[in-house]
């Protein structure tokens, strides 16, 4: 008896050591399931602020794209007349003519206004290209800043409240596993100890039953000749009366009192019983718990997983964008360049003409036609 008194006793200390554990692990999951709230909030908004930064980058890239194709066509269509040009003027090196003055004059300061405009296109064009580079680089910054936050709220999330409930999750396994060996022990033990107490006390009950039986047919014997020698009036049976009576108020004392601890003891196996139940019920309670936590924690590992799946995504797009951008920045700078050269080229080609208009050379037959 005492050794299950003791068994009893580490189980309902084990019990509360788990229902503290759980009572934790409750507080830990709520508290975890906040911050993994705020956390996927926070990714959700940096994956907006991404995509706002992606469509922005591709706003950008497409303005450059149709700079370049403008610049483009434009590049070719004074490439075109300064090849037409220098073919007129091979052909009309060694023709000498009288020029008309004022109809060069006009024609040279038109070449020289569309100069003048082409290098105003140029410094705007520089100027967008440089304001273009700034945003694209502080659009790379705010990209690389929120990839960062993401990156390490994602850690945090990983790390902080999957260690917690792991270790959690594992000291439950552990005294469940533990409770479980020594509850199949205990439960043997108990219904070995049960059965004999109910043996024991069947018996008991027998004999007092027994006892009560003859305890009433010796009352009921006593009165009948309580009665007989009451109706003869004999004062020596007085005595012996009263003797009779002590012993069947002492005999239905007794019975009484047997009465009572047989209603104690089943009043014992009616507690016992509502006891078990009571303990069942919260074992049952708590593997539910555990239960929908292990659910809970799988639907955040499964949103994590997702995620970690679209913030690599984004990282695919911006590594992507960027290379098209520094594509792009390099296309620029080529046009650009092929642009200044091609003004330069004008600039030597106006110079010519007017050094022939000086000295009286005749002017191509795009000069003439022009003059025409």
């Amino acid at each position: 008896r005492k050794s299950l008194y003791t068994k009893e006793t580490v189980i309902s200390a084990m019990e509360g050591r788990i229902r503290e554990l759980q009572t934790k692990l409750d507080a830990t999951s709520e508290t975890a399931h906040e911050e993994s709230d705020k956390r996927v909030l926070t990714l959700q908004d940096a994956a907006k602020n991404l995509q706002t930064i992606l469509n922005q980058k591709e706003e950008v890239i497409s303005s450059y794209q149709q700079l370049i194709k403008e610049n483009g066509e434009e590049y070719n269509k004074l490439l075109n007349q300064f090849r037409e040009l220098e073919a007129s003027t091979a052909k009309t090196t060694n023709r000498v003519a009288v020029a008309d003055t004022q109809a060069v004059g006009v024609l040279m300061e038109k070449w020289l206004t569309r100069v003048h405009h082409l290098e105003d296109d140029i410094r705007d064009m520089a100027a967008q290209l440089a304001d273009s580079s700034a945003a694209l680089e502080q659009a790379r910054k705010d990209a690389e800043s929120w990839k960062q936050q993401a990156l390490s709220a994602q850690q945090q999330l990983n790390d902080e409240p999957e260690k917690e409930l792991a270790r959690k999750v594992h000291e439950i396994e552990d005294l469940r596993l533990q409770l479980k060996d020594l509850k199949a022990h205990t439960e043997a033990e108990s219904r070995l100890k049960i059965h004999q107490e109910t043996n024991k006390l069947r018996r008991k009950e027998e004999n007092f039953r027994s006892r009560e039986r003859e305890y009433e047919s010796e009352i009921n014997r006593l009165k009948h000749q309580l009665a007989i020698r009451t109706s003869k009036g004999s004062t020596k049976c007085v005595k012996k009366e009263m003797i009779m009576s002590d012993r069947i108020k002492e005999l239905e004392e007794e019975i009484e009192l047997m009465k009572q601890r047989e209603r104690s003891h089943l009043q014992m196996r009616r507690d016992k019983c509502a006891d078990e139940v009571a303990k069942w019920e919260e074992r049952k309670k708590l593997q539910t718990n555990n239960e929908r936590l292990k659910a809970d924690i799988k639907e955040k590992s499964v949103q994590v997983e997702l995620l970690e799946g679209q913030v690599n995504r984004l990282k695919q797009i911006i590594s992507r964008m960027e290379r098209e951008r520094i594509t792009l920045q390099r296309r620029l700078k080529i046009s650009e360049g092929m642009l200044a050269k091609n003004v330069l080229n004008l600039k030597g080609f106006d110079d010519n003409r007017l050094t022939e208009s000086r000295l009286g050379v005749s002017p191509s037959p795009i000069l003439q036609t022009s003059r025409s």
